[in-house]
């Protein structure tokens, strides 16, 4: 199979690879997302990270905030979800 395409045929695409997804596994991606992004913030990546100019260091401040936020979000999306499942169970 081509990597372009998706499962149904049709062309992959970021959207509707998101749209196949469950809440609670496109929350585990921007977990680890965050924690890759934040790993240049320490050790070795750190003295990296500090010689890029300023605009290159506030974008990727801002990426891992914007990243966990919208992990946050999902977090809450997961309960809600786990909450109407167990209603539908009762």
């Amino acid at each position: 199979m081509r990597p372009d395409i998706g499962n149904d045929g049709e062309p992959w695409s970021f959207t509707n690879s998101l749209a196949n997804e469950s809440a609670s596994d496109t929350l585990d991606k921007k977990l680890y997302q965050a924690a890759g992004l934040a790993s240049i913030l320490v050790g070795e990546g750190r003295e990296a990270f500090a010689t890029y100019n300023d605009t290159i260091q506030e974008a990727v401040l801002w990426l891992i905030r914007d990243t966990i936020v919208e992990a946050m979000a999902l977090s809450e999306r997961v309960q809600e979800e786990r909450l109407h499942q167990r209603r539908a169970r009762s």
